[in-house]
């Protein structure tokens, strides 16, 4: 009488391919982790970056701006 129906030989493979299925899966999370904030660090950086010069460049076209208005009101009444 042979009661093996093939069954139970595969249970701890699927349990070991599972264990190590989520190992790898806790990994993957940590790296993703570990590089996701250095990367924002990055784009933070150059954000920052991005907005001085462009705030350099709208102070500088507002002062511009000022002086040209200066300059004509200078030139009508010379």
């Amino acid at each position: 009488m042979c009661v093996n129906d093939g069954t139970v030989p595969d249970l701890p493979q699927q349990w070991l391919l599972q264990r190590l299925e989520f190992k790898s899966l806790i990994l993957l999370v940590q790296n993703w982790k570990k590089t996701k904030k250095g990367r924002l660090m990055k784009r933070l950086k150059n954000v920052q970056k991005m907005k001085t010069v462009e705030k350099a460049i709208a102070m500088n076209e507002k002062y511009a701006e000022k002086s040209s208005k200066i300059k004509s009101v200078y030139v009508m009444f010379s």
